[in-house]
């Protein structure tokens, strides 16, 4: 199993948990910071698979390894579990910390009082402005026939 899919969501999901809860913080953290998430992901995907290739020295001679070269036919059934694991873990961690950013979020959307005003005055003025170029239709429209009935 791949973990560096479980590190990658981890680390994306940390990434976004300092953005909706920090936001004038994330602001500041620059490119660095930016570059910093995806390269720590990978450091933490290959350092678990040296992790892996060290600890299956000891049976390399007694697995032989299907065309495909899956990581299932290459490893241990133990370390096969342990990275799988890995990837759950990690993911159920980033599942757990994006719920509060959801409430947040939705927190942010909902509990908007401006947002609301300005959503109540564009729907008043989209009926104002609908109601003013009917009239004006009409008004023009009233014009043109008249023309013709003359």
């Amino acid at each position: 199993m791949n973990p560096g899919v479980g590190w990658i969501n981890l680390f994306t999901c940390c990434n976004q948990f300092v953005a909706v809860f920090f936001p004038l913080r994330y602001i500041r953290l620059g490119a660095r910071y930016a570059y910093a998430i995806p390269v720590i992901a990978l450091i933490f995907t290959f350092s678990t698979y040296i992790w892996a290739a060290i600890a299956n020295l000891p049976s390399r001679y007694d697995y032989t390894v299907s065309a495909n070269c899956n990581i299932r036919d290459t490893n241990t059934a133990l370390l096969y579990d342990v990275l799988r694991l890995i990837r759950i873990i990690s993911t159920f961690i980033a599942i757990s910390l994006y719920v509060p950013i959801v409430i947040k979020i939705f927190m942010i959307i909902k509990g908007s009082d401006s947002n609301q005003a300005n959503r109540k005055a564009f729907n008043a003025t989209q009926r104002n402005s609908n109601q003013e170029s009917t009239s004006a239709f009409n008004f023009y429209k009233t014009n043109i026939s008249s023309k013709f009935y003359e």
